[in-house]
């Protein structure tokens, strides 16, 4: 059925084809294409801000027990890890677009199961059902990647994390006045409009290419770029992906070592600086700090902060460069999580009256999340849909997806432990301490991508 849709669909458009280079009209449609993946992956940045407003109420509703609460977080890492395994087989299988759209039947269930079922042991189910989209929002940069121009790349896989975070906003307002059920109950709907939706996107060229459906490929080229003058991309397309690659070719090219390593190393300090940590305990963390304002509230504030500059900082990455953006968003990182620990450490082991400052703590953590939004949130998502060819992507992808739920899981345990054992502030003096390790990663090993086509990129990673 969604072959037959999307081939009557190919037909109406090839009639539309002009010779003669058209970039506005073909960047509208690229625009239109990433504005419907990026309603996705906002359904995954919903169940990712979750737990932070949701917790609370289900501990006095259900009395849940640490290892519950435990579970209820994890079991979404735990599924974008199941997905990941699979990821390989299913994108040179089905390709990108229909995984895509299985994720509206994914989080179609996890609403149903928390909305209607309302027990833990169903939640447990939805959340491992929103963690295998969560898997498949790793493809919408590799697909966008394959999608969109080269010029514009950057900022169109920005719009796709700038949807992500902004779910956990909306998640938290809602969830401060409306039931945490009924608010499951609305969002399921949302799932069947994104469904039919996405059924006008086309397919990526690479991966048509790659199944041989060589006249569709050239189709979709006409139609996203706006021309028939298409063969010089095209001839790029199938040189690039002439040669048949398996797994352990990401391991012999040196290229795709360092390009992997990059991926995997960006993915993980992306996580050990605390990102998802903080997301998912940030009412308690801000409770503790003793400012008189309300934490529900301040946590509004902190990720309306977070939604304001990656609004900001939307182009950025190919107005800047990714690399500058990267070691602006450490180097703050590190100095703002130092600043945090500083405070938790006066405030434990002194006895010097720093109430009066309650408030530094809250604003240092506001300014680290407006310092992620700008650098650590995208760029590696850009970098991963950057640095490898159409044949490794696939690999690639699965490998920096479970590299990035290992980091969710390591760091919640690291946080967890450390306040059970030790005292809260080590947590963040260790934030930033990989902030500053990571520092020295980019400014060392990471190359600039910016403006380059893949050829390029991996020329210059050889």
């Amino acid at each position: 059925m969604v072959n037959s849709i999307w081939n009557a669909f190919r037909k109406r458009k090839t009639n539309n084809i002009i010779p003669e280079y058209n970039q506005q009209a073909s960047y509208h449609v690229q625009y239109s294409i990433t504005a419907i993946v990026s309603l996705s992956v906002f359904f995954s940045g919903l169940q990712y801000g979750w737990p932070s407003p949701s917790l609370p109420y289900l501990k006095k509703r259900h009395e849940l027990t640490e290892d519950q609460t435990y579970w209820i977080i994890s079991m979404l890492p735990f599924g974008s890890i199941v997905f990941s395994i699979l990821f390989p087989f299913l994108s040179d299988t089905i390709g990108g677009k229909l995984l895509i759209l299985f994720t509206a039947f994914g989080h179609f269930t996890a609403w149903v199961l928390i909305g209607f079922m309302e027990n833990v042991e169903a939640i447990y189910i939805a959340r491992f059902c929103a963690g295998l989209c969560d898997g498949i929002c790793f493809i919408t940069p590799m697909y966008l990647g394959e999608i969109v121009d080269s010029k514009i790349r950057g900022t169109m896989v920005s719009v796709t994390i700038m949807s992500f975070v902004l779910g956990p906003l909306v998640i938290n307002i809602l969830e401060i006045y409306i039931d945490i059920y009924l608010v499951a109950k609305i969002f399921s709907v949302w799932p069947i409009i994104f469904f039919g939706c996405a059924l006008w996107m086309p397919e990526s060229p690479y991966f048509l290419v790659i199944k041989k459906r060589d006249e569709e490929a050239k189709e979709t080229l006409q139609w996203l770029r706006g021309t028939t003058a298409i063969h010089e991309e095209y001839n790029r397309i199938s040189e690039a992906i002439s040669n048949k690659v398996e797994f352990k070719e990401l391991f012999l090219s040196k290229q795709n070592r360092r390009g992997l390593v990059i991926v995997v190393i960006l993915r993980m300090i992306q996580q050990l600086i605390g990102s998802s940590v903080i997301m998912f305990h940030l009412q308690e963390i801000l409770q503790e700090t003793g400012y008189n304002i309300s934490p529900s509230t301040t946590a509004s504030i902190y990720l309306a902060i977070q939604n304001i500059f990656s609004l900001v900082s939307l182009n950025f990455a190919d107005n800047f460069g990714r690399k500058p953006l990267l070691i602006f968003s450490l180097i703050l990182t590190g100095i703002l999580m130092f600043i945090v620990g500083t405070y938790f450490f006066l405030k434990i082991e002194t006895e010097i009256d720093i109430q009066r400052f309650s408030y530094m703590p809250v604003f240092a953590l506001m300014m680290y999340r407006a310092s992620i939004s700008v650098g650590l949130q995208k760029i590696p998502a850009i970098y991963t849909s950057e640095v490898f060819t159409p044949q490794m992507k696939g690999f690639a992808n699965a490998i920096c997806s479970v590299a990035y739920n290992v980091g969710i899981l390591i760091g919640s345990e690291f946080f967890t432990r450390i306040k059970q054992n030790f005292e809260i502030y080590f947590s963040f003096y260790g934030f930033a301490l990989v902030a500053f390790v990571g520092l020295f990663f980019v400014i060392y090993y990471l190359p600039e991508t910016k403006g380059k086509t893949i050829e390029e990129i991996q020329e210059e990673l050889k």
